[in-house]
């Protein structure tokens, strides 16, 4: 099966495998704050403001607004998406959880 995602080290901020991020203006007319939606097998869901002005980069200044609490200690456990392909050939992702 092939790998993909973002690898061990990769740069601050970046988004992890199996991890969605969703950004959304918070008012358009008005202002460049950002409502930033995270959550991800391993990150729970978090609701962040940040300012489109600072850069769109998730390790800008930010300010974490609320979280679900985490349901386990995720510490020492990774995620890897791989691709199965299917007799059409068509890939088919899934992910692992697994301890590093």
């Amino acid at each position: 099966a092939e790998t993909g995602g973002v690898a061990k080290g990769a740069a601050k901020g970046a988004v992890g495998v199996g991890e969605d991020v969703t950004l959304g203006a918070v008012w358009p007319d008005d202002s460049d704050d950002l409502w930033i939606w995270r959550d991800g097998y391993l990150v729970p869901s978090t609701l962040e403001l940040g300012s489109a002005a600072d850069s769109l980069s998730l390790a800008s200044k930010k300010r974490s607004l609320r979280a679900m609490p985490s349901m386990f200690d995720a510490s020492g456990l990774v995620v890897q998406q791989h691709f199965a392909s299917s007799l059409d050939g068509t890939k088919v992702p899934f992910f692992v959880i697994m301890r590093e």
